[in-house]
């Protein structure tokens, strides 16, 4: 009778996740991924990548053809575009790709929030119930139904993970400490702005438990994990930093990405957004209303809850709190440190919002029906399953398509195809360009828009040019002392040139960026004439943070069955004992 009635359980928890994602996910496949805000461009990012790996450059950064040489995978972070590109090969259309990429995210945050929960409260009616409760956050699905923003709602995935590694650390048996290690990886390749957040938090949590790094092991394993984490996201980290140190680029600068406090002020919420449609708001603020009841239901539920567990109960109650505080407060944001205005808007600490409140919201959920039915466990989970479908109905109530356009993603793959090799700056994101061509497409839109080499200072005659991907060759003659050639690529690492006559032989000359951000080339004085080759070679630095993050990988898996295999021995020697 008892395996009968956990069997139907089981059933009933398949069954609720499955529908979750049925009617969650099939709101994805029958919307426009090209009629949310970022989707186009998302769009426009993956076919570009899919082409510079068609033309065998590893690793794919600089599209050709896209606005003289466009870096499309150099700061944004890789993994949502890998999954995209992969998904949409195999089915033959990319922004199907992305609706399945987005689908498998979910899917996946389904799956860690359940472990997390699980593995903290040891209950499946609450592990469940703050599952299906994270991913009906309206603001969780606005990302992905209204923004398009695939980095953020993928980043999201990777916090129950997170913390269900820290727990594990801090609170619980630390054999799955490992879990911080591959929750940092995944926020790091989806979102930086997701991940920064999350470290703050993870940070505070660190020094919530500081009197526990007081134990040798503790300490060990949470260096270990920081030690991974660098090396298997080494990379994506190295050619990032590379550039925010050797040039001035759009999303570095705070004042082109709007992330001085002024500007991320300006971006707050009201309360009333929290809860109804404000004309004109940019999203759905929303916040769940089931779960909020649930969550504001703390006041009675904080004295059920086990001792071991009270600090991680507070703690996520201060951090919703806070998160949504921080989402409505203009003043705090006019006077925060530069780094964290990089936020942009304060409102995405709703995502984080979302996590600490359906974890709440869950526990409480699981202790108030324990009440109802006098401390009976049996048969809750089938009452516990049924609320959260309720929470389910109400972010499905939602009508997320007024806010979003009726762009087809069909004729916009086609429109992509046709002009793959002519996509002008208007079109993409601008953000990953030098901050003086961003600068210059306000000031003289046609010298930006120029394919054709210019000569900067001095004289010479242009007798042919020539461009071949990321090969630019010119011959030049009658080149007087001290002159300058600009060339239409956008000036990234990794470009190299050189000039060579008869006379003179061959010799390397220096890339510099020009005042709009291509490739300025200053001519040796020697040379009268000659051949000038520029060409983008990938830089061997980038080979070698590959090699080390392969390395790590097959450290880290080494390690994990490593450790898996010592936690098993000593349970069997706990046997026996």
């Amino acid at each position: 009778m008892e395996k009968s009635k956990k069997y139907l359980e089981r059933i009933y928890i398949v069954i609720a996740i499955l529908l979750t994602l049925f009617i969650l996910g099939k709101v994805v496949i029958e919307s426009s991924i090209c009629g949310t805000n970022d989707g186009y461009l998302h769009l426009i990012k993956i076919m570009g990548v899919n082409e510079i790996i068609k033309q065998g450059q590893f690793p794919p950064i600089i599209d050709a053809g896209f606005c003289n040489g466009y870096a499309l995978n150099l700061f944004y972070n890789p993994l949502t575009t890998y999954i995209s590109l992969i998904c949409g090969l195999i089915v033959n259309n990319f922004a199907l790709g992305i609706k399945i990429m987005l689908i498998i995210m979910m899917f996946v945050a389904i799956i860690f929030m359940y472990m997390f929960l699980k593995n903290v409260t040891k209950k499946t009616g609450v592990a469940v119930a703050g599952a299906i409760f994270y991913v009906t956050n309206p603001y969780y699905l606005s990302n992905i139904y209204i923004r398009g923003a695939i980095g953020e709602s993928a980043a999201l995935t990777f916090l129950p993970l997170l913390f269900l590694g820290l727990y594990s650390l801090f609170n619980g048996d630390r054999k799955k400490h490992y879990f911080i290690t591959i929750a940092a990886t995944g926020l790091i390749l989806t979102h930086n702005i997701t991940t920064l957040y999350a470290a703050i938090i993870s940070f505070i949590y660190v020094i919530i438990n500081f009197n526990k790094l007081k134990e040798k092991d503790i300490l060990i394993k949470l260096l270990i994990n920081i030690l991974f984490i660098v090396g298997l996201t080494i990379f994506f980290i190295y050619p990032l930093l590379l550039h925010s140190f050797s040039g001035e680029y759009v999303i570095f600068d705070s004042d082109l990405m709007r992330t001085n406090g002024e500007r991320v002020a300006s971006g707050v919420i009201s309360f009333k957004e929290l809860f109804m449609e404000i004309p004109g708001q940019e999203v759905i603020f929303r916040l769940n209303i089931i779960q909020v009841v649930l969550f504001i239901l703390s006041i009675f539920c904080y004295r059920f809850i086990d001792k071991k567990d009270r600090k991680i109960y507070l703690s996520f109650i201060i951090f919703a709190i806070l998160s949504v505080i921080l989402c409505m407060t203009k003043n705090i944001w006019k006077f925060a440190p530069d780094i964290l205005c990089n936020i942009q808007f304060p409102w995405r600490l709703l995502g984080f919002s979302g996590f600490f409140i359906s974890t709440i919201a869950g526990i409480n959920l699981f202790i108030i029906l324990k009440k109802i039915f006098k401390n009976k466990e049996n048969g809750l989970i089938f009452v516990i399953i049924s609320i959260a479908l309720l929470s389910l109905l109400y972010a499905y109530s939602l009508d997320y398509k007024d806010y979003t356009t009726k762009k087809d993603d069909n004729e916009s793959i086609e429109f992509i195809n046709n002009n793959i090799n002519n996509i002008v700056y208007m079109n993409i994101n601008r953000e990953y360009m030098p901050s003086k061509t961003y600068i210059a497409l306000y000031k003289n839109q046609e010298r930006v828009k120029g394919d054709n080499v210019f000569i900067l200072e001095g004289e010479a005659l242009i007798e042919s040019e020539n461009k071949n991907e990321l090969i630019y060759d010119i011959k030049l003659s009658d080149i007087k002392e001290n002159t300058s050639i600009e060339v239409p690529f956008l000036y990234y690492k990794g470009y190299s040139a050189y000039i060579e006559n008869e006379k003179n032989g061959r010799k390397e000359i220096d890339v510099k960026e020009s005042d709009y951000g291509f490739l300025k080339i200053d001519i040796p004085n020697e040379y009268e004439n000659g051949m000038i080759k520029v060409e983008y070679k990938t830089p061997i630095t980038y080979y070698i943070v590959y090699i080390i993050s392969f390395v790590t990988l097959i450290g880290f898996i080494i390690y994990i069955v490593l450790n898996t295999a010592k936690s098993k021995n000593y349970e069997k020697i706990k046997e026996i004992k």
